[in-house]
């Protein structure tokens, strides 16, 4: 994603410098007839397409890959609520393969990933399988009622 971001700067700044030079009359002598009619958009026209294309194409992932419902969370209390009531039952002894990987299906990888960053703050790294992130999330608070435990028995 972010090298075709840089691939699409840097065609628009070839577009915009070559359209610049085809403004001169020096052009005329060094480009090319039909390179001098293709020239004929201004560039920041380009580069307002580019730019609309890559919003579009955010939004478009967005969308996708991350449900309202996911999104609506903002807390570690709330991502804490969602995980113990629909996901973390995947690490129950009783359960099943079969259920397993159906409760593993109710939710994406991004929307871990999501879920995750509210938590810690700190971006997963890309190549993270869903039920690695979700072994992380629950011991998190596995580790936070631990610490608090701990502290409540200390007074």
């Amino acid at each position: 994603m972010n090298c075709n971001n840089t691939m699409k700067k840097d065609l628009a700044e070839l577009y915009k410098i070559l359209y610049n030079f085809s403004q001169s009359e020096a052009s005329k002598s060094f480009l090319n007839k039909d390179l001098l009619k293709k020239l004929k958009y201004d560039p920041k026209d380009i580069e307002n397409l580019l730019q609309d294309q890559n919003t579009a194409n955010i939004n478009k992932k967005v969308e996708t890959k991350i449900r309202p419902e996911i999104l609506n969370i903002k807390t570690e209390e709330e991502v804490y609520t969602y995980l113990e009531e629909n996901i973390f039952m995947v690490f129950q002894n009783e359960i099943d393969e079969v259920e397993k990987n159906n409760i593993l299906k109710k939710i994406t990888a991004e929307e871990i990933k999501y879920l995750y960053q509210i938590v810690s703050s700190i971006k997963p790294p890309d190549k993270i399988k869903k039920l690695d992130m979700l072994y992380k999330l629950r011991s998190f608070y596995f580790n936070k009622k631990r610490a608090a435990d701990l502290m409540k028995n200390l007074y």
